[in-house]
């Protein structure tokens, strides 16, 4: 029984400090929603197996709405030619301001899926601020439209940590 007082007494003793710690002060997420516009700089065949295609992708990336401006895109593509399949990750090096930040960068980094037809959908992260955009955090989701030109929207919870 000597020791159950000891042990009772050690979770109080760290909720306690816990409570008296440091706060942490990382703003509240917030939803943001936009569109983005790509405009496609160069497309290489990188090697070819079967139907299927490796395939690296530079482009211009704008964004409008919660995020604001652009950057290069740079992608690598797998794409089946027999299926219309194709898998994809993408790295933007993002400069912009995001909820009305000052200017900063940033890495925004996707993953996804989709067809050659246009349309697609990724799953999204945007970490590495700096600038105006020190501390930001987010993830979210992407989704292409075929079309001409094709529609892509943008949804994604950011905060910001701390400076």
């Amino acid at each position: 029984m000597k020791m159950a007082r000891p042990l009772l007494l050690f979770p109080l003793a760290l909720m306690f400090m816990a409570l008296m710690g440091i706060p942490v002060h990382a703003t509240t997420p917030t939803l943001l929603t936009g569109q983005t516009l790509a405009s496609i700089q160069s497309m290489n065949v990188v090697r070819t197996s079967g139907n299927i295609l490796f395939v690296t992708i530079a482009s211009q990336v704008t964004f409008t709405g919660g995020i604001q401006r652009g950057g290069l895109a740079t992608a690598l593509a797998t794409i089946n030619t027999s299926t219309g399949q194709l898998v994809f990750t993408e790295q933007v090096a993002f400069t912009g301001t995001v909820m009305g930040s000052q200017l900063g960068s940033a890495t925004i980094l996707l993953e996804g899926q989709g067809t050659l037809s246009g349309s697609s959908h990724a799953q999204a992260v945007l970490t590495d601020g700096t600038g105006g955009l020190a501390g930001l955090h987010g993830e979210g989701n992407s989704a292409t439209e075929a079309g001409q030109p094709p529609t892509t929207t943008y949804s994604v919870l950011v905060h910001f940590d701390p400076a």
